[in-house]
């Protein structure tokens, strides 16, 4: 749970017997600093993995408000996928509306194409997503990007990766994930993904998972993900809110 500082002792959060059954629970893992909000835009054709190639309008450039032909002709535009948000799926028996997701969902590190387009459950399809970067200073980093078809990356308009694969099982997570140097400029920088997938996702996902890096593998930190860039203030000496984490002793 996060607070203000001294919030967290005033509440009596640091006690043994303090009643958390309220507080959500959050896999500490790596994993739950993927970044999660970005543009996203597709499907277009991808038969026979020619998509993987093919340099569709997104990779020339951003326009939000801009449609382009995709799959089977039709017309796709840019729209906001929000990672952490809740969303409403349908219940069994298609009878009423359930809530789903949200950050401490076990998926929600992966970004899925096909809660934000049309037509992302078809196969031989390619989707982009794009998002920005904020770094206070210029200074290397590691790409870790889980995706189990093809995959193609730029950072401020440069190609950085590609890999091209099908494989017979895949897991979106850093284990499976690919990690790449990358030199990140002062500011705001522009990341787009392109994604592909076959006949199908061995992960059971069209999707991906993507976390910027140190040498060691651990989050950059600093580093502020935005659908679009802004100016920020200079940095406030204000109190900055505290997270606490409350786990048995032994864990389980």
């Amino acid at each position: 749970r996060d607070g203000k500082a001294g919030e967290g002792e005033a509440q009596g959060w640091s006690h043994s017997d303090f009643d958390d059954a309220a507080w959500p629970s959050l896999w500490l893992s790596e994993a739950e600093n993927t970044v999660r909000d970005w543009n996203v835009i597709g499907p277009f054709p991808n038969r026979d993995d020619a998509g993987f190639e093919t340099a569709y309008p997104p990779e020339k450039e951003f326009q939000p408000n801009q449609k382009y032909p995709g799959l089977e002709g039709n017309l796709v535009g840019w729209k906001r996928y929000y990672g952490n948000e809740p969303r409403l799926a349908v219940g069994r028996g298609n009878i009423w509306l359930e809530t789903a997701g949200g950050p401490f969902d076990d998926t929600a590190q992966i970004i899925q194409f096909n809660r934000a387009l049309d037509f992302a459950n078809e196969s031989w399809i390619t989707s982009y997503a794009l998002t920005y970067l904020y770094s206070p200073k210029a200074q290397p980093a590691n790409f870790l990007i889980a995706a189990d078809n093809c995959l193609k990356v730029w950072l401020n308009n440069q190609p950085v990766f590609a890999r091209l694969r099908h494989p017979f099982w895949y897991e979106m997570n850093d284990n499976w994930a690919d990690r790449f140097p990358v030199e990140l400029h002062s500011g705001w920088n522009v990341v787009l993904v392109k994604v592909g997938v076959g006949r199908g996702a061995a992960s059971g996902y069209y999707g991906f998972t993507f976390r910027v890096a140190d040498n060691q593998g651990k989050t950059l930190r600093g580093i502020l993900p935005s659908l679009r860039p802004y100016e920020l203030e200079k940095a406030s000496h204000q109190d900055r809110d505290w997270r606490w984490y409350r786990t048995e002793i032994p864990p389980g």
